[in-house]
């Protein structure tokens, strides 16, 4: 049996199962986690993957950083025709992704 007490550090776990996959997040996703979570993020193989489920049920802290970071994955997994969901999102968490996501809507190209 494994416990997964510590909330210092933030957490990615990812389950497939054929064209599914699961992205569990635990932990925190702050700016102080952000390097460490985007390397995981970007090494996930996402092949074939044409739904994908944000679990944030296992969250414990999440700012504008971590917010950026799951709201960048879900783009580009758009650009790839890969249909992304949230789930288990505590409401304050909602609001920061919804707002985190407006922000990016209106943020010109460079």
């Amino acid at each position: 049996m494994t416990q997964d007490s510590d909330q210092s550090e933030g957490r990615l776990t990812f389950r497939r199962s054929d064209r599914d996959a699961a992205l569990i997040l635990g932990g925190r996703w702050t700016a102080a986690t952000a390097g460490a979570l985007d390397r995981q993020l970007r090494e996930i193989d996402l092949h074939g993957v044409t739904r994908a489920d944000f679990d944030l049920s296992k969250l414990s802290a999440l700012d504008t950083a971590g917010a950026w970071l799951i709201q960048r994955t879900e783009s580009e997994m758009r650009a790839r025709r890969i249909v992304p969901t949230v789930s288990g999102a505590a409401p304050a968490h909602a609001a920061l992704l919804e707002t985190v996501a407006r922000q990016r809507l209106t943020e010109p190209t460079p």
